[in-house]
């Protein structure tokens, strides 16, 4: 049995992602709010691309959503990501996701409802455990 891979703790002044991997952005203001917290707890943010695209009901396609969140597990500088909220697509986004990136890069993906998929093909592929909240 392979082992569980646990992400390490977000200390101050790490830097989280924040990208769209299913519905678009639909409450800027919320979207700024959180931010402003997440800066006050002393972390630094990165604005995925996604944060500002909307393809029907998704933000993006799924290949923009994927090549997204591979390039967040890529950057050495992002040491979390954060979902900015659920949706209907997860699903579609799920084979264009890179598991070698991710079993290499393990940081927490922390997001609810539609991206549970995310968490569920993260942890049965490369047995990444994420935080849905």
């Amino acid at each position: 049995m392979s082992k569980v891979l646990k992400p390490k703790k977000l200390d101050i002044g790490y830097t989280i992602g924040i990208v769209a991997p299913s519905q678009p952005m639909l409450d800027k203001e919320g979207l700024k709010r959180g931010i402003t917290i997440l800066k006050k707890w002393g972390f630094k943010i990165k604005e995925g691309k996604t944060l500002r695209m909307e393809k029907w009901w998704m933000a993006g396609t799924p290949q923009d959503q994927a090549k997204e969140i591979n390039n967040m597990y890529s950057d050495d500088h992002v040491k979390a990501i954060i979902a900015q909220a659920g949706g209907a697509s997860a699903i579609k986004v799920l084979p264009f996701l890179d598991y070698d990136i991710i079993k290499r890069n393990p940081k927490p993906f922390i997001g609810m409802s539609d991206n549970n998929a995310y968490h569920l093909a993260m942890f049965s592929k490369v047995k990444l455990a994420g935080a849905f909240i």
